[in-house]
């Protein structure tokens, strides 16, 4: 592949995890809103799952337009650690892969911050985490 065709990927790729990420968290925050329920129905347990899924993944996803390593690192961290969450407080079992859907601007964020800086000049690198 050529040096201008891996640029534009980049920018494709890069493009895409942030409009991907505005729209989960869009989609995330009309799940919120929409909620009959108010905050007092939430036990303890749901409130500590609540707090890396969709809280911790609607920050990374914010924070990847900026810092794009963390942002994305954030993001899927938060779905993993709410799904140990979920498993060990909650007992439900696997929740199934749909909150991993919500994650994957996350990953895509990860893909082109960890192939952005290998494109990049030594010393914007470090800048840059």
């Amino acid at each position: 592949m050529s040096l201008a065709n891996e640029g534009s990927l980049l920018f494709v790729l890069g493009w895409l995890a942030r409009i991907l990420g505005a729209i989960s968290i869009a989609v995330l925050l009309l799940f919120g809103i929409g909620e009959p329920s108010g905050p007092s129905s939430i036990t303890w347990d749901q409130a500590i799952g609540l707090v890396f899924f969709p809280c911790g993944l609607i920050v990374g996803l914010a924070l990847a337009w900026y810092r794009e390593l963390l942002g994305g690192l954030i993001a899927v961290g938060s779905v993993v650690c709410f799904y140990v969450v979920y498993e060990a407080l909650l007992h439900g079992g696997w929740p199934g892969w749909w909150f991993m859907v919500f994650a994957a601007p996350g990953f895509l964020h990860l893909i082109h911050g960890t192939f952005s800086l290998r494109n990049k000049p030594q010393e914007q690198n470090l800048q840059n985490l």
